[in-house]
Protein backbone atom coordinates (compact mmCIF):
# COMPACT_ATOMS: atom_id res chain seq x y z
CA UNK A 1 0.00 0.00 0.00
CA UNK A 2 2.25 2.24 0.67
CA UNK A 3 3.71 2.16 -2.99
CA UNK A 4 0.53 3.06 -4.06
CA UNK A 5 0.49 6.24 -1.66
CA UNK A 6 3.65 7.22 -2.90
CA UNK A 7 2.51 6.82 -6.10
CA UNK A 8 -0.75 9.03 -5.67
CA UNK A 9 1.64 11.65 -3.77
CA UNK A 10 4.14 11.25 -6.52
CA UNK A 11 1.10 12.31 -9.14
CA UNK A 12 -0.72 15.18 -7.40
CA UNK A 13 2.82 16.93 -7.30
CA UNK A 14 3.40 16.07 -10.96
CA UNK A 15 -0.07 17.65 -11.51
CA UNK A 16 0.47 20.69 -9.21
CA UNK A 17 3.62 21.04 -10.80
CA UNK A 18 2.31 21.01 -14.22
CA UNK A 19 -0.55 23.78 -13.04
CA UNK A 20 2.03 25.94 -11.65
CA UNK A 21 3.96 25.53 -14.80
CA UNK A 22 1.05 26.50 -17.21
CA UNK A 23 -0.53 29.27 -14.99
CA UNK A 24 3.38 30.55 -15.31
CA UNK A 25 3.24 30.06 -18.98
CA UNK A 26 -0.43 31.59 -19.35
CA UNK A 27 0.77 34.93 -17.31
CA UNK A 28 4.09 35.52 -19.17
CA UNK A 29 2.24 34.72 -22.42
CA UNK A 30 0.22 37.54 -21.16
CA UNK A 31 2.87 40.35 -20.43
CA UNK A 32 4.28 39.32 -23.78
CA UNK A 33 0.73 40.10 -25.35
CA UNK A 34 0.65 43.11 -23.48
CA UNK A 35 4.21 44.56 -24.26
CA UNK A 36 3.57 43.66 -28.06
CA UNK A 37 0.44 45.33 -28.05
CA UNK A 38 2.27 48.42 -26.61
CA UNK A 39 4.95 48.11 -28.82
CA UNK A 40 2.26 48.39 -31.64
CA UNK A 41 0.64 51.61 -30.23
CA UNK A 42 3.74 53.02 -29.97
CA UNK A 43 5.03 52.18 -34.16
CA UNK A 44 1.50 53.44 -34.65
CA UNK A 45 2.11 56.44 -33.23
CA UNK A 46 5.51 57.14 -34.12
CA UNK A 47 4.09 56.37 -37.88
CA UNK A 48 1.17 58.72 -37.34
CA UNK A 49 3.64 61.63 -36.41
CA UNK A 50 5.90 60.76 -39.59
CA UNK A 51 2.83 61.56 -41.48
CA UNK A 52 2.34 64.72 -39.81
CA UNK A 53 5.67 65.65 -39.52
CA UNK A 54 6.09 64.83 -43.51
CA UNK A 55 3.04 66.56 -44.46
CA UNK A 56 4.14 69.85 -43.07
CA UNK A 57 7.08 69.73 -44.78
CA UNK A 58 5.68 69.62 -47.77
CA UNK A 59 3.32 72.36 -46.17
CA UNK A 60 6.22 74.48 -45.53
CA UNK A 61 7.76 73.97 -48.77
CA UNK A 62 4.67 74.81 -50.56
CA UNK A 63 5.01 78.20 -48.81
CA UNK A 64 8.41 78.63 -49.35
CA UNK A 65 7.93 77.96 -53.30
CA UNK A 66 4.77 80.48 -53.08
CA UNK A 67 6.96 82.94 -51.24
CA UNK A 68 9.48 82.72 -53.98
CA UNK A 69 7.31 82.37 -56.98
CA UNK A 70 5.91 86.46 -55.21
CA UNK A 71 9.22 87.31 -54.65
CA UNK A 72 9.90 86.95 -58.48
CA UNK A 73 6.94 88.08 -59.26
CA UNK A 74 7.54 91.45 -57.30
CA UNK A 75 10.77 91.98 -58.38
CA UNK A 76 9.79 92.02 -62.37
CA UNK A 77 7.21 94.19 -60.71
CA UNK A 78 9.77 96.51 -59.30
CA UNK A 79 12.16 96.27 -62.20
CA UNK A 80 9.56 97.57 -64.99
CA UNK A 81 8.34 100.50 -62.99
CA UNK A 82 11.90 101.53 -62.33
CA UNK A 83 12.08 101.09 -66.47
CA UNK A 84 8.91 102.96 -67.05
CA UNK A 85 9.92 105.59 -64.60
CA UNK A 86 13.51 105.81 -65.93
CA UNK A 87 12.19 106.06 -69.59
CA UNK A 88 9.15 108.57 -68.63
CA UNK A 89 11.94 110.94 -66.74
CA UNK A 90 14.24 110.71 -69.88
CA UNK A 91 11.07 110.82 -72.28
CA UNK A 92 10.44 114.24 -70.59
CA UNK A 93 13.72 115.52 -69.67
CA UNK A 94 14.82 114.93 -73.27
CA UNK A 95 11.52 117.36 -74.59
CA UNK A 96 13.42 119.70 -77.05
CA UNK A 97 10.88 122.05 -76.41
CA UNK A 98 12.32 122.16 -72.17
CA UNK A 99 9.75 121.19 -69.44
CA UNK A 100 6.29 120.94 -71.72
CA UNK A 101 3.35 121.16 -68.85
CA UNK A 102 1.20 119.31 -71.25
CA UNK A 103 4.08 116.32 -71.66
CA UNK A 104 4.48 116.44 -67.78
CA UNK A 105 0.48 115.96 -66.99
CA UNK A 106 0.56 113.26 -69.99
CA UNK A 107 3.44 110.85 -68.63
CA UNK A 108 2.32 111.36 -64.99
CA UNK A 109 -0.85 110.41 -65.61
CA UNK A 110 0.35 107.55 -67.46
CA UNK A 111 2.69 106.46 -64.50
CA UNK A 112 -0.22 106.97 -62.31
CA UNK A 113 -2.57 104.54 -64.51
CA UNK A 114 0.05 102.20 -64.87
CA UNK A 115 0.33 101.56 -61.07
CA UNK A 116 -3.38 101.23 -60.31
CA UNK A 117 -3.74 98.66 -63.18
CA UNK A 118 -2.51 95.59 -61.01
CA UNK A 119 -4.39 94.40 -58.22
CA UNK A 120 -2.99 92.59 -55.74
CA UNK A 121 -3.04 91.04 -52.37
CA UNK A 122 -0.81 92.38 -50.12
CA UNK A 123 0.06 90.95 -46.51
CA UNK A 124 0.05 93.36 -43.47
CA UNK A 125 3.75 93.03 -43.22
CA UNK A 126 4.61 93.73 -46.34
CA UNK A 127 6.26 96.74 -47.41
CA UNK A 128 4.34 98.44 -50.91
CA UNK A 129 5.02 101.14 -52.75
CA UNK A 130 2.95 103.83 -52.70
CA UNK A 131 1.01 104.56 -55.69
CA UNK A 132 2.41 108.38 -56.16
CA UNK A 133 6.45 107.73 -56.60
CA UNK A 134 5.63 108.01 -59.98
CA UNK A 135 4.03 111.02 -59.35
CA UNK A 136 6.59 112.43 -56.94
CA UNK A 137 9.51 111.51 -59.28
CA UNK A 138 7.90 113.91 -62.00
CA UNK A 139 7.09 116.70 -59.87
CA UNK A 140 11.09 116.43 -58.10
CA UNK A 141 11.71 116.22 -62.32
CA UNK A 142 9.58 119.48 -63.14
CA UNK A 143 11.34 120.89 -59.76
CA UNK A 144 14.54 120.50 -60.24
CA UNK A 145 14.30 121.56 -64.47
CA UNK A 146 12.40 124.45 -63.49
CA UNK A 147 14.89 125.86 -60.75
CA UNK A 148 17.69 124.97 -63.17
CA UNK A 149 16.45 124.64 -66.38
CA UNK A 150 19.83 124.32 -67.95
CA UNK A 151 20.86 120.91 -66.25
CA UNK A 152 17.64 119.12 -67.62
CA UNK A 153 17.78 119.46 -71.53
CA UNK A 154 20.13 118.10 -73.61
CA UNK A 155 21.98 115.94 -70.33
CA UNK A 156 21.17 111.99 -70.60
CA UNK A 157 19.96 110.68 -67.61
CA UNK A 158 23.41 108.28 -66.75
CA UNK A 159 25.03 112.00 -66.32
CA UNK A 160 23.25 113.80 -64.15
CA UNK A 161 23.61 113.60 -60.50
CA UNK A 162 22.09 110.77 -58.55
CA UNK A 163 19.98 111.52 -55.87
CA UNK A 164 20.84 110.58 -52.33
CA UNK A 165 17.69 109.35 -51.24
CA UNK A 166 17.97 105.18 -51.17
CA UNK A 167 16.31 103.03 -54.42
CA UNK A 168 13.21 101.04 -53.70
Amino acid sequence: MHLIDFTTRNRRETEAETERIRTSQTAAERALEAREKAHRARVKGLEEQITTLKEQLHQEMRKRQAFLTRSLANGDEISALRREITDSLSFVSQDPRGLDPVLLDHETKRLADMHETPVRHHSPNRRTLSPSIAVRSMRAAATAATTSPCQIGPQSPSTRARSSRPRY
